[in-house]
C-alpha cells in the first residue's frame, strides 16, 4: 500500500518524529519545537503528518515512519492509523471495497475501535446501506450494483458456513478434537493420526468428523 509522499519544505516538524519514537502526541510537539500551537499545526499540515483515527485524534505519525496492511490501516500501541483520514472515510472506503460487506462486530475487529455509532450515522447520511440478507444487519456500499455483488457474496458464504456447521460432530467431540490438535507437536494436523489418537481413548469418530472440524474452524492439514 503506498505512503502519502512527504513534503516538508524548510521546515523542521520532521526532525521531531523517529523510527524508536514515530508517535508523538501535541504537547510532546509543542514542547519539542517551542512553536505556538497555530503555526505548529499549519506545519504539521505542511509535513503531511496524519492524526489517529482513535483516541480522539490525539496521536500524530509521518506515514513514512510506520507500516500500513493492505487496508491501509496501521496500530501501534495505543494508537490507530488509516491512511485514508478519519475513521468515517475509512470506514466507507472498507465497505465499499469489501466483498461482501461487513459486520459492525466486523468492522470493530479491523479497526481496533468501536463502529457502530459511525456506521449509524454513515448509513442515515446514505453514505453506506445496511441491509439484513441473512440473520445478521450487513453494511454494503450504497451504490446498487456494488452492494448486489456484496450481498450476493454474504448469502453465499452464510450458506456454506451453515452448510459446514450442520456436519460438525456434537459440542463435547469438537473440545475433544480441538484439545487434541492443540497437543499435537506437528505445525500441521493429520485427520487420520488425531482420529487414532482419540479413538485410542475409548471413543468412535471417524476421520471425516475430525477433517470438518478442522475445515470449519480454517486449521491446516497434512497433504
Amino acid at each position: 500500500m503506498p505512503n502519502p509522499k512527504l513534503s516538508p519544505g524548510d521546515n523542521e516538524i520532521p526532525v521531531f518524529f523517529s523510527s524508536c519514537n514515530p508517535i508523538n502526541t501535541i504537547d510532546l510537539l509543542l514542547r519539542k519545537s517551542g512553536l505556538s500551537l497555530r503555526t505548529l499545526r499549519r506545519r504539521m499540515k505542511d509535513c503531511k503528518v496524519i492524526s489517529s483515527y482513535n483516541a480522539n485524534s490525539s496521536f500524530y505519525t509521518l506515514p513514512a515512519l510506520v507500516d500500513f496492511d493492505s487496508q491501509g490501516l496501521c496500530h501501534y500501541q495505543n494508537a490507530s492509523f488509516s491512511i485514508w483520514g478519519s475513521l468515517a472515510t475509512t470506514i466507507k472506503h472498507l465497505v465499499d471495497n469489501s466483498n461482501a460487506g461487513y459486520t459492525a462486530a466486523e468492522l470493530s475487529g479491523i479497526l481496533h475501535v468501536k463502529t457502530d455509532d459511525f456506521l449509524r450515522i454513515l448509513a442515515k447520511k446514505n453514505k453506506v446501506d445496511k441491509v439484513r440478507p441473512v440473520f445478521l444487519n450487513i453494511y454494503v456500499a450504497i451504490d446498487n450494483k456494488i452492494s448486489r455483488k456484496q450481498i450476493q457474496n454474504r448469502t453465499r458464504l452464510s450458506s456454506n458456513t451453515a452448510a459446514a456447521k450442520s456436519k460438525l460432530p456434537r459440542n463435547t467431540e469438537q473440545i475433544m478434537i480441538l484439545t487434541e490438535i492443540i497437543l499435537t507437536e506437528n505445525l500441521t494436523v493429520d485427520a487420520d493420526e488425531i482420529c487414532r489418537r482419540i479413538n485410542k481413548k475409548g471413543h468412535t469418530l471417524n476421520s471425516e468428523q475430525i477433517d470438518n472440524v478442522i475445515n470449519y474452524y480454517g486449521l491446516k492439514k497434512n497433504r
